[in-house]
């Protein structure tokens, strides 16, 4: 049995002590209702997003909170499904300052693919939560083989084994490995994981008798296993798969290898969505040494890799470091790509968030405003993403207390999205309430 001591003790202090914030569980969908079943639910409210409207809707999860005031904290289950596009996740994180104002305990439960969404998508929710609580399922200790898993809420069609005929020619036989993984890729896209994972145990079976365990197509194999099984909420098996690749590529390629950096970065990205930041440092940095040397300090992936670092440095509370690492991939991104690219704008935008949260709020402003004349540059000033950029500038005045400023922005904000998106788009309503909220709080 898995030893998740200590994220149920956390829960239970959650649930005693702490006076409210914002907390992620990630935990495959099983685990997740396993998790909740433990609790008194009449000192709890679970909001099931496998069985609510989805997508994401604040309106919606605040009328349920409002419904019933007096809970000790608010479990949102399956919440993977509340974010399942990019516009969600903006729409979600629109939604932080509002979702702050509550004044509750709320308890986010969902996948580690969902919380890196949120990680890429969600820098300013992300700057709010105080703590990660990784479960692992608990389950008995087995092997399992691909294909083998019973996903919950998994949308497979039923994909049948694809049957192999060695008698065919090599060459027919590695091109329909290809087809497989190729198929299998679009699968993920779609969450359909099972037919995924049926189709990538064809491939590999394929890549192992004809070519070597240890081929580097067999790795990539072994590697696009393991970010399904991430996705999937599956640690243990992703952290598995990597490092069979992990293991071929430092073998056949060399331990100085970009293939063999980027699976470093892979187990990274595991690591830190299971809230084992020190561990997923110590990977970037080994992954950050390979591209500094093979391809250079100047290098888009080397510039990844440093804001990698900033990202978890951020989130271990280590502001300057954040900072350090950030400012080099920005120097990167303004030598290499231009100070006018979508990236750089990014990348300015990342660092204002930093200063944010170190309270810095002019320097915050002076960022922000860097990535606002890029994006009104590149994008027009008619545009999704310029308008995300006016709303986090509103949501700095308005932090500021900077009352008038704030409500301009605001209404830039949502005279582009209103045109842009139509007036029924679900960002335009988390706009809506922070400009109510900013006007009630003027009274």
């Amino acid at each position: 049995m898995k030893d998740n001591i200590l994220g149920f003790e956390s829960l239970n202090w959650i649930l005693s002590d702490s006076e409210y914030g914002f907390f992620i569980v990630t935990a495959s969908s099983r685990m997740q209702r396993e998790i909740a079943g433990r609790y008194d639910y009449s000192n709890i409210l679970v909001y099931d997003y496998s069985r609510e409207e989805k997508p994401y809707s604040y309106s919606k999860l605040a009328l349920a909170i409002e419904n019933a005031p007096d809970k000790r904290a608010y479990f949102l289950l399956n919440f993977q499904l509340a974010i399942p596009q990019e516009e969600d996740v903006e729409n979600f994180n629109f939604s932080r300052d509002m979702l702050a104002r509550e004044k509750k305990n709320i308890v986010l439960f969902m996948t580690e693919d969902a919380q890196r969404r949120l990680n890429r998508g969600a820098l300013d929710f992300i700057s709010y939560v105080r703590l990660t609580l990784p479960f692992e399922d608990e389950l008995p200790d087995k092997e399992l083989l691909i294909g083998e898993l019973n996903m919950p809420f998994d949308m497979s069609e039923g994909v049948e084994q694809p049957q192999i005929d060695f008698s065919e020619s090599k060459a027919a036989l590695l091109a329909k490995a290809i087809a497989f993984t190729n198929r299998a890729e679009s699968y993920y896209d779609a969450a359909r994981y099972s037919d995924a994972l049926t189709l990538l145990n064809a491939a590999l079976k394929i890549r192992l008798k004809l070519l070597d365990a240890e081929h580097p197509d067999t790795a990539g194999t072994y590697n696009n296993t393991a970010g399904l099984y991430q996705a999937m909420g599956e640690y243990k098996l992703a952290l598995e798969y990597y490092k069979k690749a992990l293991e071929i590529f430092e073998k056949v390629l060399g331990k100085e290898h970009p293939d063999t950096a980027g699976t470093y970065n892979n187990i990274a990205g595991l690591y830190q969505a299971m809230g084992e930041h020190e561990q997923a440092l110590n990977y970037c940095k080994k992954a950050l040494e390979i591209y500094e040397k093979v391809l250079g300090k100047e290098h888009p992936d080397t510039a990844a890799t440093y804001n990698n670092i900033a990202v978890l440095y951020q989130h271990m509370g280590d502001y300057k470091r954040a900072l350090a690492y950030s400012e080099k991939a920005l120097a990167i991104r303004e030598k290499v790509l231009g100070k006018e690219h979508p990236n750089t704008a990014t990348t300015y935008n990342n660092i204002a968030v930093l200063y944010h949260d170190m309270g810095e709020t002019k320097q915050a402003l002076a960022y922000y405003e860097k990535a606002l004349a890029i994006r009104e540059k590149v994008h027009g000033k008619e545009h999704p993403d310029t308008a995300m950029t006016y709303n986090n500038i509103a949501v700095l005045y308005h932090d500021m207390g900077e009352t008038k400023q704030a409500l301009a922005y605001y209404e830039k904000a949502l005279a582009i999205m209103e045109k842009t998106l139509g007036k029924e788009h679900p960002s335009i309503a988390t706009v809506k309430n922070n400009m109510n909220k900013l006007l009630s709080e003027k009274q």
